[in-house]
């Protein structure tokens, strides 16, 4: 039995599909900040063996700045979609909340009412009624 019609189903597959937007815009910004953190550390680290040579240091060190300044702008474009993509989620979500709650009050509720057994440890289950 599908509980969920068709028109329904379809809000909540637009609504995960943006969800899903906006993760992966997390996960991208997540890994070009890892990327740049590793590129940094071994641009670094070829510096400080490069002592001797004042021309090489200053090769490196423009290159450190550039990449630098490459992933901080990559890091700006995907903060700038992802804060597009999340408003956008967040516009669809809130146009859809009453289609959402529509959608929850159609499912049916496993928990049982109130009743006098409630909170109370059982030690004899024959003596619960359950044909009323």
């Amino acid at each position: 039995m599908n509980i969920i019609k068709t028109d329904k189903k379809q809000l909540l597959d637009d609504l995960s599909n943006s969800f899903t937007e906006v993760n992966t815009y997390t996960i991208a910004l997540k890994k070009c900040f890892d990327d740049s953190q590793e590129e940094v550390s071994k641009l670094t680290m070829k510096l400080n063996q490069v002592t001797a040579d004042d021309t090489r240091q200053a090769e490196l060190c423009q290159e450190l700045t550039h990449k630098e300044d490459m992933y901080k702008i990559e890091v700006i474009n995907l903060i700038q979609a992802f804060q597009h993509e999340y408003k956008n989620y967040q516009r669809y979500s809130n146009s859809k909340m009453n289609d959402i709650e529509q959608i929850l009050n159609t499912i049916p509720r496993m928990s049982t009412p109130l009743n006098q057994n409630e909170g109370k440890r059982i030690t004899n289950p024959q003596s619960l009624d359950c044909d009323s």
